[in-house]
């Protein structure tokens, strides 16, 4: 009977620490890695984050580091040379089966998706809803086909992730007051000579800027970029941001504002699962292994 116990016992042990190498094994390897290939290095500029940071051109380890570090404050900007962008300039991430290509946004792509833009910014800021309403059409067409000159195209992506089924989310970084940013367009506008803007236009864009000089709150907005994934193309873009607590070290106002962005069937991870060390539990199948010996020593000895 002892030498049977002793047998049942060796025979536990040596399933325990099979286990035990299987938990090694699977700890040992890791979930799919995401991969981005950036489609014009030339064209990506990196900033490695928080107040102090510096400004990385060209590199794609250090664009591949920001989009993946979780700093949103850390972010590569697609399509650097200008704030016009003439070409799709990004990245395509891959993970298992997984893919997406998230790039800079064109005038063509404007063109496609600024009436929607536009329509999300009068509802997500009500009180000039009606100054736009009260526009022609024609100076409604003209605002339009100025929204280009904006400078959202360009963005700065301040993270990258799939979500559980595929689906994506971005981090972007963007404006916590883009008021600035339209009144000087508007300026530009105004400056145009009676032949290109009539007088009844003249009047539509002063009432426009009088709104916005009259606004008190913010209108905050993220940078825009073009997103293609499971066959189909997003706009990606938000009116709501939260402040980042930095500007950018070269200009002391860009990167203030951080905004969330993700397509409708976005769900995220679930947190990893803990796993025992195997060291751990190899070390208390030992001491197991010690209590069972001497067990079996003082029975020898009885």
């Amino acid at each position: 009977m002892e030498m049977t116990a002793v047998k049942n016992t060796v025979n536990r042990l040596l399933i325990s620490v099979s286990m035990v190498a299987g938990m090694s094994a699977i700890a040992a390897s890791p979930a799919h890695a995401v991969d981005f290939t950036f489609n014009n290095s030339n064209e990506i500029n990196t900033y490695t984050g928080g107040s102090n940071g510096v400004f990385i051109g060209k590199d794609t380890t250090a664009a591949t580091n920001a989009l993946t570090d979780g700093d949103a404050s850390s972010n590569v900007e697609l399509w650097y040379s200008s704030e016009t962008p003439t070409a799709n300039v990004g990245f395509t991430a891959t993970e298992g089966n997984y893919s997406a290509t998230v790039s800079s946004v064109t005038a063509g792509d404007w063109k496609e998706f600024g009436s929607q833009w536009l329509d999300d910014l009068l509802n997500a800021y009500q009180p000039f809803q009606s100054v736009w309403n009260a526009f022609s059409s024609n100076t409604k067409s003209m605002i339009t086909s100025f929204l280009p000159s904006l400078g959202m195209g360009d963005p700065n992506i301040g993270g990258f992730q799939f979500g559980e089924n595929g689906g994506v989310q971005l981090q972007l970084v963007g404006h916590l007051d883009l008021k600035t940013k339209l009144l000087d367009q508007i300026n530009t506008l105004l400056k145009l000579p009676s032949v290109l803007l009539p007088q009844a236009q003249r009047t539509d864009l002063t009432n426009l800027k009088n709104a916005l000089n009259a606004y008190q709150g913010q209108i905050a907005a993220s940078e825009i970029a073009k997103v293609v994934t499971g066959g189909k193309t997003y706009y990606a873009y938000s009116f709501s941001g939260v402040a980042s607590g930095i500007t950018a070290s070269d200009d002391g106002k860009s990167y203030n504002a951080i905004f969330n962005w993700s397509t409708p069937d976005y769900v995220a991870k679930a947190p990893p699962k803990s796993v025992p060390e195997p060291s751990v539990m190899l070390g208390l199948l030992g001491i197991a292994g010690v209590f069972v010996t001497q067990r079996q020593l003082k029975k020898a000895q009885a």
